[in-house]
């Protein structure tokens, strides 16, 4: 039974998540499949600017020491 887990997680991986990595000039990227062509984001996909302005501010406040 954990074997057919594992090989059904291993099969829809790349259709339901999201490969983070750095390009060549260092910037992060995201890449995924749709319909079987690669579609490369250069902003965090499903999250809005709201997200993104607040994930941008809780990183230059000094909370590091706190998590």
């Amino acid at each position: 039974m954990a074997k057919y887990f594992a090989v059904s997680v291993d099969e829809a991986l790349p259709r339901q998540a999201y490969e983070v990595y750095l390009n060549e000039s260092g910037k992060l990227r995201w890449r995924a499949f749709i319909d079987g062509e690669q579609v490369v984001y250069k902003k965090e996909p499903e999250t809005t600017w709201g997200q993104r302005f607040a994930a941008g501010f809780m990183r230059i406040l000094p909370i590091r020491g706190q998590l």
